[in-house]
């Protein structure tokens, strides 16, 4: 713990103290807005949805998990569908989309969008608390919408080398001590590496509802941060895959419809509850899925004392499986 306060310059805490406040409104103006923005947006949650999805949609949109149950919060662990209450690329890519889809209905240009764009990035992420997930995430979509203003496609597996590097450079510490950095990154590289690879395997799997995607993208992510996640949980989840074809259609939409719900309780405030009724049934639908896989027999397997040594062997397997078809080919070039 000491390791992973460390990584914010936190070298010492003090349980209940006791604070008198000197001075108000002495930081970034800009920051300060930002963060009454949040405020603001999770109040209006509060107000019109009962608890616990209220929580829980503060948790996916603002990245506010302090009031989410230990209860459910286990039970989402379990059935491996915690990742949808984290900020990830999927929130950044679909701000990305979604501007680009409606800038030319306002007569904006492609220039024009990537500024507003980078300008929303930035304030998104500022707005959810910076976390490793979303930084790499708004690194790496950056880069993909400065590549589309340019007329040019971005590189994936560069993009993310890119942002890792990156983040090092401010904070070299997340790399040894911030497990969303490590699990993020790892993630991204396996959907990157192992999908193109497993295409042709899954060539006759079902495509109806984004089944095959979902399939392959959870697939990919188990896959690689398997060795992390079972040293830092010490949790198996052998029902993620199913989980996730069951509840990660229906995340897309609920990203959608947010927005609008805000939107309209803004116009008219005095009908609030009704446009936040369809966030309300979707994250109920997650609670329930989460609750119903995790009660699944054999849903899950604790185990304990993981060595650091099993993870590096591990890996290096995961490795050599990526990558061995390149090995072969070296070494066969070699000996020629």
């Amino acid at each position: 713990y000491d390791r992973y306060l460390a990584r914010y310059s936190i070298h010492s805490v003090i349980s209940y103290p006791k604070i008198n406040i000197l001075s108000r409104h002495q930081g970034n103006v800009i920051y300060e807005k930002i963060l009454d923005m949040k405020n603001f947006f999770t109040h209006i949650v509060d107000t019109n949805m009962h608890e616990p999805q209220a929580s829980i949609l503060n948790a996916i949109v603002f990245g506010k998990r302090g009031g989410m149950p230990d209860e459910i919060q286990n039970q989402m662990a379990q059935s491996g569908i915690i990742h949808l209450i984290a900020i990830s690329g999927s929130h950044i890519t679909l701000i990305i989309a979604m501007l680009m889809a409606v800038a030319p209905y306002f007569y904006v240009s492609r220039g024009k969008a990537f500024y507003i764009i980078s300008f929303l990035i930035i304030s998104y992420t500022i707005l959810i608390g910076w976390p490793a997930s979303a930084v790499r995430a708004a690194v790496m979509g950056w880069i993909a919408a400065f590549a589309i203003k340019n007329g040019r496609l971005a590189h994936t597996k560069n993009t993310l080398i890119f942002a890792a590097s990156i983040m090092l450079f401010f904070n070299p510490f997340i790399l040894r001590d911030d497990i969303g950095f490590q699990l993020s990154f790892a993630a991204v590289w396996g959907i990157f590496t192992f999908i193109p690879m497993w295409q042709e395997r899954f060539e006759n799997f079902p495509e109806a509802f984004g089944l095959k995607e979902v399939l392959l993208m959870t697939l990919a992510a188990y896959v690689s941060t398997f060795p992390l996640t079972l040293y830092y949980f010490e949790r198996i989840s052998f029902i993620s895959p199913i989980a996730n074809i069951f509840v990660v259609p229906i995340f897309l939409p609920l990203m959608v419809i947010v927005p609008f719900s805000f939107i309209l309780t803004l116009l008219v405030p005095g009908y609030a509850q009704y446009f936040f009724l369809a966030p309300y049934a979707i994250v109920s639908y997650l609670v329930g899925a989460g609750k119903f896989f995790s009660q699944l027999p054999l849903s899950f397997l604790e185990v304990s004392h993981i060595p650091p040594e099993a993870v590096v062997i591990l890996y290096f397997f995961i490795l050599f499986f990526s990558y061995r078809n390149l090995i072969i080919e070296h070494y066969v070039k070699k000996n020629i």
